[in-house]
């Protein structure tokens, strides 16, 4: 026979003590709520006959039988064994506990629909005074219920409201000795018992009280609350007042028990979603505010980025070996678990460990596609670029220099403000435009910050030439002041920085862009080549600065030749909406009869399958959109429109999936190929993210939860934050992603941290966080190997040269002569994912704008 649960048996058939059971003991005194009943009715009986004789002139009080009863129940330890002893042989206790007791275990009748509530809770509802109703079904040992003859002289009982006796149906009155334990706060409140009207209310059932226990967490999850909260007197009171029935559920109990069982369930959830699906995996490093390496394995399956593992890899060596056995490890967990296919992996470049891992990654899985990522690719070619030495990088500077001190001086932005009442803008939006600050180290905040001056650079001007005088007069009485406020603002109406200003924006800008598109969780690589091309047409040195354009160009065919260019040139192609019309014909490398050839060796890596007859045909009727490949059949238009309707991108897996037979031959072994490449994701943006929700949740006053909680925590608010979007309850609201960065800027503050003060500065930090971001604690070590590029081995052995493969060679730029019809095939084709980066930079302008406007000048 087992023992009964000591909590179980201590919150309704024993009271417990301060004292241990022995020197030696780690259990508390108990003694049976039965017997101490029985001592005390003995203890009253003897009394009232006492009186009654005349030997006596009182009964005790409740307290005083109390202290009489305790030395006439035996002592017993307060372990569940010892207990469920004596609960089966105890005679006063219930029949039916008894038959509990020799039984050894509980069910869920026997707990009974009234769960232990915390100290807290009881404070509260007798603060409203809440008491539950009787439990009929739960057989309990409550306090006796004492009765004495009215012709009994007695000394008054203190009464208070009625608190509910532990887990039990019945309620008590609280004795004199009782109140400073329990009932503190309420006395300190109320000057009588009488002020409080006492409400009898029922209790959930178990069901129902799971469930509420289950939203509860849900709720904290959601809304980033502390598990603390839930003890908090205040959220006690809320909902002891508007949901008595509940009982509030313990924090260890809701990050423990039932923060698991969510957590499973969204993994089960997880695993019928991605099932037989191809997944892109990524890896990516994050300190901890408490200083933890942090290593984090996640999958990206059609557009959706799925948390997998987090390790804490503090005490360990940081080398390519160590880093490729998590990810290994990992990758086959999540193909055991979820039955998924990872198509590819992609991690940053940060250190030699990320880079040697997925060199060795590549070799151990040979199907594999790797790539870095391309969201911090944007970033080399952004530091190459600032850390050029031409007069419009040089200007930024100087408008920097303006932002920071009219930004610093409430007075300065005040009249800036009332200066543009006076615009045409004003008049037309009535809406007041502030100067954006740069205050974290993301260079396209500094894009922003410019674009933003450049639009009041009207007013700014207006107000430099008409209020001189009184925006020097902001910087107070001290010469110093003052002489800094005349050299800052000296070129304020200077025409020329304001042409390199403007100048710097334009090189910017499609950097900006681009930066946000590579930034998508849905990322692929026809949308990589298309936005190198984009950008490799606007830094044209005949439109542009030619040192500018130049170095872009350059840094871009060093990035286009560090990776696999046929995976890339494929998945164009592959892409029904946008087909071979961007290549350029005249190249042997890129026509259709190469781009085939790359095709079979695609399927050869990827399925380790021969291409056949059947695919050839269909290769051919693809490239010419017949058969089933027509844009009709595909429904190609419909589904554009769909989209375009709903404001969602259209991801190549949706155009491809209705075609699928599920064979790997014949002509589906071409649409299984496109599918394949069109689900490989090359940036680790996700991961990105995934790690600010860790921030969020991990800050300096919950630095003690474990990793593995913080990964629960964030696995579930994923889940939830889907489920709303699903439900169409979530709004977009910019503002939301940006609480990290003010907390950032006040951690910088508070340490004395500062960004960087140059443009100079930004470009030497851009370089560097590339190759040590993201996973700076894997650069201990190197990897101990020559380092490999994504480029096959072989490619230089094929009939394409590599030249024939750079970003100049392989776009059918407009040449003269070119006809119209070919330049806006180019155009459209360039263009088709450039809206989305754009829409994607103005929501980050409205979001560094709130969040200027929060920040106190």
């Amino acid at each position: 026979m087992g023992a009964l649960p000591a909590a179980w048996c201590k919150a309704n058939h024993f009271k417990e003590y301060a004292e241990r059971f022995s020197p030696n003991d780690t259990h508390n005194v108990v003694r049976c709520n039965a017997c101490l009943a029985h001592a005390k009715a003995e203890l009253l009986t003897e009394d009232t006959e006492a009186v009654e004789r005349g030997v006596c002139d009182r009964v005790r009080t409740e307290a005083e039988l109390d202290a009489a009863s305790l030395p006439l129940v035996k002592r017993i330890a307060g372990r569940g064994d010892r207990m469920t002893t004596h609960l089966k042989t105890c005679p006063d206790v219930d029949p039916t506990v008894k038959a509990i007791a020799k039984r050894g275990s509980l069910t869920p009748a026997d707990l009974g629909p009234l769960p232990h509530m915390s100290r807290g809770q009881q404070r509260a509802r007798a603060a409203l005074g809440i008491q539950p109703l009787p439990n009929p079904n739960l057989p309990t040992t409550p306090p006796l219920q004492l009765s004495i003859p009215a012709a009994v002289p007695r000394i008054p009982a203190l009464h208070v409201p009625h608190i509910p006796a532990p887990s039990s149906g019945l309620a008590y009155t609280v004795s004199p000795l009782d109140i400073p334990r329990v009932a503190n706060t309420v006395m300190a409140a109320f000057q009588s018992a009488a002020e409080i009207e006492v409400h009898r209310v029922g209790m959930w059932e178990r069901e129902q009280q799971e469930q509420f226990a289950r939203d509860v967490c849900r709720l904290l999850v959601s809304c980033n609350w502390s598990w603390n909260c839930v003890s908090n007197p205040e959220f006690l009171l809320f909902f002891s007042k508007y949901v008595p029935e509940a009982k509030i559920p313990d924090r260890d109990v809701l990050s423990g028990r039932i923060l698991d069982t969510l957590t499973r369930e969204v993994e089960a959830g997880m695993k019928e979603k991605v099932r037989g699906k191809w997944a892109t995996g990524q890896c990516d490093g994050w300190k901890s505010i408490a200083k933890d390496n942090i290593i984090t394995t996640s999958s990206t399956v059609e557009g959706k980025w799925y948390l997998g593992a987090a390790h804490d890899v503090s005490p360990e060596r940081k080398t390519a070996a160590a880093l490729l056995e998590i990810v290994d490890g990992d990758m086959t967990a999540a193909e055991e678990q979820l039955l998924i296919q990872f198509i590819g992996y992609c991690t940053d470049n940060g250190g030699d460990a990320a880079r040697g891992m997925r060199a060795r990654l590549k070799r151990r899985r040979k199907s594999l596609l790797v790539s870095p990522c391309w969201a911090h690719q944007i970033n080399l070619i952004v530091g190459e670029l600032l850390g050029l030495d031409i007069a419009c990088i040089q200007a930024m500077d100087i408008g920097l220099g303006w932002i920071k001190w009219i930004v610093n001086h409430s007075r300065a932005l005040g009249m800036l403000k009332a200066q543009q009442k006076q615009t045409e803008l004003y008049a037309k939006t009535h809406r007041l435009l502030t100067l954006i600050f740069p205050v974290i180290s993301r260079w396209t905040s500094h894009f922003v910050s410019l674009r933003r001056l450049l639009v009041l650079s009207g007013p700014l001007r207006a107000l430099y030439l008409q209020s001189h005088q009184s925006l020097v007069e902001c910087a107070g009485d001290k010469r110093a002041a003052v002489e800094k406020a005349e050299d800052v603002l000296e070129l304020l109406d200077d025409t020329t920085t304001w042409k390199r200003l403007a100048e710097a924006k334009i090189l910017l800008e499609p950097l900006a862009i681009a930066a946000k598109c590579f930034q998508a969780v849905d990322l692929s690589l026809d949308v990589v080549l298309l936005i190198l091309g984009n950008l490799y047409f606007n830094y044209d040195p005949t439109k542009i600065n030619p040192a500018a354009a130049r170095c872009v160009r350059a840094s871009l065919e060093k990035r286009w030749a560090a990776v696999n260019r046929e995976h890339a040139i494929l998945t164009l192609y592959l892409n029904p909406l946008i087909r071979g019309t961007a290549f350029d014909p005249r190249n042997l490398a890129v026509r259709p009869i190469s781009i085939y050839a790359m095709a079979t060796r695609a399927c050869k890596q990827i399925f380790s399958v021969d291409a056949d007859l059947d695919f050839h045909a269909a290769f051919g009727d693809y490239g010419l959109g017949t058969a089933e490949f027509s844009a009709e059949f595909m429904q190609l238009e419909q589904l554009k429109a769909l989209h375009k309707r709903e404001g969602k991108h259209l991801h190549m897996v949706t155009v491809w999936k209705p075609l699928d037979t599920g064979e790997l031959k014949g002509r589906n072994l071409l649409v299984q190929l496109a599918i394949a490449l069109a689900s490989f994701t090359p940036t680790s943006a996700g991961s990105e993210r995934g790690f600010s929700r860790f921030g969020l949740l991990l800050t300096k006053l919950r630095s003690r939860m474990s990793i593995e909680k913080v990964r629960k925590m964030t696995t579930l608010s994923i889940a939830i934050q889907q489920e709303h979007e699903a439900m169409g309850l979530r709004t977009d609201r910019i503002k939301r992603r940006f609480v990290e960065v003010a907390e950032e800027c006040d951690e910088r503050a508070a340490a004395g941290v500062d960004g960087p003060q140059t443009f100079a500065g930004l470009a030497e930090q851009l370089v560097g966080d590339v190759s040590e971001e993201g996973t700076p604690e894997l650069e201990e070590v190197g990897s101990d190997e020559e380092e490999d590029t994504e480029e096959d081995a072989t490619a230089a052995a094929r009939p394409q040269a590599a030249s024939s493969l750079t970003l100049k060679s392989i776009f059918n730029w407009p040449r003269p002569g070119s006809s119209t019809i070919d330049k806006e095939k180019l155009q459209n084709a360039l263009g088709f994912y450039w809206v989305n980066g754009i829409k994607s930079l103005d929501d980050e302008l409205a979001a560094y704008e709130l969040l200027s406007d929060s920040v106190d000048v």
